[in-house]
């Protein structure tokens, strides 16, 4: 399984070097911005390495090992780049309402559970609203 998911992150990362680095800036939509910003930001994320691999060949600037090893400790939060944040919140919200509008509260409360938003607890959001705008 580790060797998939190795595999899958490397491909991911490559995709992400395309685009970032194969089209030009005045030719990207809004929303392939979006996307760029996000798959970024998971791949690094998962794992940060690979992307420093390929920033350090596209610019070469001789770096000190102490510098690297700054750079490689350093962990940056998923809200530090703000476009990525925001595409993952959107997709994230945009998954429940998929959920609550097909009422599939058990899905939900797997997603939330954690944060008190059980099974249950979605039933009942659910019901209210469900009593209210039908």
């Amino acid at each position: 399984l580790a060797r998939t998911e190795g595999i899958v992150l490397r491909y991911l990362a490559s995709a992400y070097k395309a685009l970032e680095h194969t089209i030009p800036d005045d030719v990207k939509s809004e929303d392939l911005q979006d996307l760029i910003s996000w798959l970024g930001e998971m791949v690094r994320q998962v794992d940060s390495s690979l992307l420093d691999e390929w920033e350090q060949l596209a610019n070469p600037e001789v770096e000190t090992a102490e510098q690297a090893q700054e750079k490689a400790d350093e962990v940056k939060p998923v809200t530090a780049n703000a476009r990525a944040f925001r595409v993952l919140v959107r997709n994230a919200m945009f998954r429940r309402v998929e959920l609550a509008a097909l009422d599939r509260v058990r899905d939900l409360g797997e997603l939330d559970g954690d944060s008190g938003w059980d099974e249950d607890a979605w039933g009942e959001a659910l019901d209210a609203y469900w009593d209210a705008h039908e």
